[in-house]
């Protein structure tokens, strides 16, 4: 019974919600404008929901964090803060990149965790230890971010430094974008022992963050 009640919990909202000072987010956004070139030449796309023009076509070749940039360590503060809250601990494994958007690109629905779900007992006992995030830098035109709930959609206008908290298991889109320039950073979080429970190695673009 606990777990049907969390997991429609999980299932039909955002959990979590944080906000990042706009000096840094104008920062991060010129950072990761200057890497976008590094980015795309890291190898072929591989990410079918997005252009194949974008850096988040190039997702699973780096972790942002790698690029040791020090705006990044306010946004480690907030996912350590949060993730706490949401799903228990003080280390997690984090993978991390940015995602450029510009005229009428998009992201497609798309979901973090492995489709179609299987309520198998090995995710039953670990599903409540991973949740993703959306830090929203800029753009240049009004644009959001849908997210699909069970039984509703909420659709959320991006602002400058809101970071949303959600469960893996929870679709999400960007729809054509009407501007210029769209920035923003995603990321994953997994407790220190989620992959040790599963019985595999950690995947190699993951990273670990701690209080300090």
């Amino acid at each position: 019974m606990e777990y049907n009640i969390k997991i429609k919990e999980f299932k039909n909202k955002l959990i979590g919600f944080d906000v990042i000072e706009d000096g840094i987010c104008q920062s991060l956004t010129k950072k990761i404008l200057e890497s976008e070139s590094y980015i795309l030449n890291l190898g072929k796309p591989n990410y079918p929901n997005v252009p194949s023009n974008t850096i988040t076509s190039r997702h699973e070749y780096y972790n942002l964090l790698d690029f040791n940039w020090n705006e990044l360590d306010i946004v480690k503060k907030s996912i350590i803060k949060n993730a706490s809250n949401i799903i228990g601990g003080d280390k997690f494994l984090i993978k991390m990149w940015a995602n450029i958007f510009r005229h009428n690109e998009c992201i497609k629905r798309h979901m973090h965790h492995p489709y179609p779900i299987k309520e198998t007992e090995t995710f039953k006992k670990n599903i409540f230890n991973t949740i993703c995030g959306n830090l929203f830098l800029s753009n240049d035109y009004e644009s959001y971010t849908i997210y699909h709930f069970e039984n509703k959609s909420r659709e959320i206008l991006n602002k400058s430094g809101e970071i949303y908290y959600f469960s893996c298991i929870v679709e999400h889109e960007v729809l054509p974008f009407k501007g210029n320039l769209r920035v923003g950073i995603a990321f994953d979080i997994y407790t220190e022992s989620f992959f040790k429970n599963l019985g595999i190695r950690n995947p190699h673009n993951l990273r670990l963050i701690y209080w300090i």
